[in-house]
């Protein structure tokens, strides 16, 4: 944990005061939307952490695989979403995760005129930054970059972010039922 020194007015003069900080986490912004959307319920922060943490490491195995994927068609250089759907099957998800990816792809794609407006997650109708996922293809999270293509398709982020959506939209789905089984507003790590 890093500190952070505080300024705090006590009486008539100024202290510094550590407090500890929670580590940054990268899709906790996104995940507060999706959560937002039923507006029941709640997260605490060692909740939220897990479930990023989770995030990150299936785009992380979803990255690898679809690498692979590419590697094995024969393209060299453009990862697209095909890639990415292949590797989602190869993960053996469940078919929730591909169709939402192709149905994001889809509305992406038929986005003409006055609906290509606003930014790229708009126009695919998700929650999730589809222009920072495709900045973490190119570059990796934290530096650590599994994607050798030289190129990545605007496809290829759009299914992604709606794999990490619905993946997101599925654990807390199960996590506020188990919430509220147990009659709870916050759902807890042990959900």
């Amino acid at each position: 944990m890093s500190f952070v020194e505080r300024r705090v007015r006590s009486k008539n003069y100024l202290i510094y005061v550590h407090t500890e900080t929670m580590p940054k986490t990268v899709f906790e912004t996104y995940i507060r939307k999706v959560l937002k959307e039923d507006g029941r319920y709640g997260i605490n922060a060692s909740t939220m952490m897990a479930i990023d943490n989770m995030l990150v490491g299936k785009f992380e195995d979803l990255v690898k695989e679809a690498d692979k994927a590419r590697t094995l068609s024969g393209k060299q250089d453009t990862l697209s979403s095909r890639d990415v759907a292949a590797a989602v099957k190869l993960q053996g998800d469940d078919g929730a995760l591909a169709n939402a990816g192709s149905k994001a792809v889809a509305k992406y794609s038929s986005a003409t005129g006055a609906k290509a407006k606003g930014d790229q997650s708009a126009r695919a109708g998700l929650k999730f930054p589809v222009g920072t996922i495709h900045r973490y293809l190119k570059e990796g999270i934290n530096g650590v970059n599994h994607n050798k293509a030289d190129r990545v398709a605007a496809t290829a982020a759009v299914f992604m972010a709606a794999v990490l959506e619905a993946l997101c939209k599925n654990t807390l789905v199960t996590s506020t039922v188990h919430a509220q089984g147990d009659n709870r507003k916050r759902t807890a790590l042990q959900d």
